[in-house]
């Protein structure tokens, strides 16, 4: 009788286990998801196919974080949406929109986000670009609350 209600307690004790280790991943993909950031640029820049113009923004991810939501911060309207596939370790300091030249035009180069460590890059400069790096701005990102 005690073997069967130590068996039973083992099996409880297991599950629960297994049940909390679920619930603390899935929280933590629920929160990586939900991330939410703003910014704000003081100057045109192009990002993929959208130029966005000097002002407030938010950004998001979409649910599988295939894509980032870039929303305009007064109309709350979607501006862009870029692709998060070129994923790289974000590195040291903090979450910033790096942004650099391409002739006369302002480029966003990568964006880092310290709080899941990672760091999204859509534009390579080239070798004559890179002789303009001292052209390159970083502009804070914020995490917002929702």
């Amino acid at each position: 009788m005690k073997s069967k209600i130590t068996q039973y307690a083992t099996r409880a004790a297991v599950l629960a286990a297994l049940l909390l280790t679920a619930s603390l991943f899935g929280n933590a993909a629920y929160a990586q998801a939900g991330y939410h950031g703003k910014f704000t640029l003081p100057f045109a820049a192009r990002w993929g196919q959208a130029v966005l113009q000097p002002g407030d923004y938010e950004l998001s991810f979409n649910d599988d974080r295939t894509l980032l939501e870039i929303r305009d911060g007064k109309s709350k309207q979607t501006v862009a949406f870029e692709p998060t596939g070129n994923r790289e370790d974000s590195g040291e300091g903090g979450s910033v929109l790096i942004i650099g030249t391409s002739g006369e035009q302002r480029v966003v180069r990568s964006l880092r986000i310290a709080e899941l460590g990672e760091a999204y890059v859509y534009s390579r400069p080239s070798a004559r670009e890179m002789e303009e790096a001292r052209h390159t701005s970083a502009v804070p990102i914020v995490v917002a609350e929702k």
